[in-house]
């Protein structure tokens, strides 16, 4: 197991909710005075900023890029038949950064990005079953693709340049899309999943949270559809750690992204995604901080780029970054994931239990952690998916018994009739729980974008900044627990002495008979029934992939 590699020097300042995190992005990136670097899951141009309404995030970068800030921008590609609505996303926005790049009065090279794909590699038998189903799927991909576009060419254009990755398998005439003959598919099951912002080698933003409409939330949680998450602002050595972590993906990923463009049919459009004087960048060393050094310390944990980070000490993989977290703790364990699926982390929770017989852990977890995928439908991979979380919340609570908690947040807006009724619960909207930390013990924290499934421990890009300092920590953990539990939590209330598992039942006892609009927190109980729906068992499905 790696050791985690703590640097001393860190001022960290959590971000609770999208409105805390994109204003204090805004802020760095308008006060940038050399270079920006971005890799994002989504990023949504026309998003309006928190600082500026009036704006959007396309007027926020180019603003920068006018004034010579050099921006670097991974934008995650998606597999093109599998998760089509997602490719066409990121090359949407992958168009418009062009569009920024291109301009008449731009400084030149100020601003380049690139849609970069996660090549984990199937073994043969899933891209055999990949291939067969791929197929199928590409015949109502042209049928979809067809009648978005009607009798529209312009429109059937424009379509063509947002899914390149379909160039090989469909053809395209100028008006109609159709399958072409069958060639081999190579499916992407993995992706580029963290959320990384460097301002000037000085600054950095690391966390959950990507740049997208339906991330946006306030701490009230009035949005139509409610969301909590999580990220932080970092100045200190980690920053250089992650600078060189971004650096290193960067100059991989242009040397992918050349050789994918290349391969490409060369039809009409290719000229649109091709990139000439794509620039590699140089690692240097960040200068002294203009603001005096924090008391906090630092690790930081990613998964690899290159084959010589497998030997570099001073970085730590996902998995052996929550693996030390959990069992540094003696007192309590303090989650919040999109998903619990992994069955390794409940075994490290429990090794710490069965050590530890005064350990409390409080899980938060969301409803419906599916309904954020746009071409999502139940499938045999999300019906796996629930049902090893079912099987791990099970495990948790035959072995801790009354030591463990798994909850989740409701919002004070009753249901509406065009809810989906999975996102209901006690006759409320739901809050999606999207964030990615865990505490343990007040001394140290874990804030990131790994979730705790097999997707981010083995397949999908993943950074976490891992912080130990035992003010800073305790403050984040009362912040979070006055958000959820409301006046129930006491300004002295000490998790380290007092029982914090009975504090979140008590509260989740009250909202729970709470009128709706009048809960004073959001923290519930998560029912059996809520993690049991569509739970199924699937013999074909890697844990892997969910």
């Amino acid at each position: 197991m790696q050791s985690l590699h703590f640097e001393s020097g860190h001022r960290i300042t959590p971000l609770i909710e999208a409105d805390e995190t994109f204003a204090a992005m805004e802020q760095a990136i308008d006060a940038a005075a050399h270079e920006v670097f971005m890799a994002y899951w989504t990023l949504a141009p026309y998003l309006p900023l928190v600082t500026d309404p009036d704006d959007n995030w396309i007027g926020l970068l180019d603003r920068a890029a006018r004034r010579g800030v050099r921006f670097r921008i991974l934008l995650a590609d998606f597999d093109p038949v599998f998760t089509l609505a997602m490719h066409r996303d990121a090359w949407r926005t992958f168009h418009r950064l062009r569009g920024i790049a291109e301009a008449d009065d731009m400084v030149p090279g100020a601003m380049q990005a690139i849609c970069s794909r996660n090549l984990a590699r199937p073994n043969l038998v899933e891209r055999l079953a990949s291939h067969l189903v791929a197929q199928f799927k590409l015949h109502d991909i042209a049928k979809r693709l067809n009648g978005e576009a009607g009798a529209d060419s312009e429109k059937a254009h424009a379509i063509h340049t947002t899914c390149p990755g379909l160039w090989p398998h469909l053809t395209f005439d100028g008006t109609r899309f159709r399958p072409a003959f069958p060639r081999p598919i190579r499916p992407l099951p993995g992706s580029h999943h963290e959320k990384i912002c460097i301002v000037d080698r000085r600054i950095a933003f690391v966390g959950g949270l990507d740049i997208g409409e339906r991330r946006y939330d306030t701490a009230d949680h009035e949005d139509e559809s409610p969301w909590h998450d999580l990220a932080c602002r970092v100045e200190g050595p980690a920053v250089g750690r992650l600078t060189d972590h971004f650096i290193a993906r960067w100059n991989t990923e242009c040397q992918d992204y050349e050789a994918y463009v290349a391969a490409l049919p060369r039809r009409e459009g290719h000229e649109s995604i091709r990139l000439d004087g794509l620039e590699a960048l140089e690692q240097s060393t960040p200068g002294p901080s203009d603001t005096a050094a924090g008391d906090g310390e630092v690790a930081v944990a990613s998964s690899p780029v290159r084959p010589s980070d497998a030997d570099d000490r001073s970085r730590c993989e996902i998995a052996s970054a929550v693996e030390q977290v959990i069992h540094a703790a003696t007192r309590f364990i303090y989650v919040e994931n999109q998903f619990l699926r992994e069955a390794r982390v409940v075994d490290w929770i429990i090794e710490a239990a069965s050590r530890h017989p005064d350990l409390e852990v409080i899980i938060l977890l969301p409803i419906a952690p599916e309904r954020m995928d746009p071409d999502g439908e139940w499938n045999p991979a999300s019906r796996h998916g629930h049902w090893l979380q079912l099987c791990n919340v099970q495990r948790l609570r035959e072995a801790l018994a009354d030591r463990f908690g798994v909850f989740t947040l409701l919002s004070r807006q009753k249901e509406q009739q065009d809810d989906d009724a999975e996102d209901i619960g006690l006759g409320a909207r739901s809050v999606y729980v999207h964030a990615k930390a865990i505490i343990a013990d007040d001394r140290i924290a874990m804030i990131g974008s790994a979730n705790l499934n097999g997707r981010s421990f083995m397949l999908d890009t993943e950074t976490a900044l891992i912080w130990r300092e035992p003010d800073g920590v305790r403050q984040f953990r009362e912040r979070l627990w006055r958000h959820h539990l409301d006046d129930l939590l006491p300004d002295d209330f000490d998790p380290m002495q007092q029982s914090g598992l009975t504090l979140w039942n008590l509260s989740s006892a009250r909202n729970r008979v709470a009128r709706t609009t009048n809960r004073p927190g959001f923290a519930v109980a998560f029912e059996q029934d809520w993690a049991a729906r569509h739970a199924k068992r699937s013999r074909f499905v890697r844990n892997r992939f969910v």
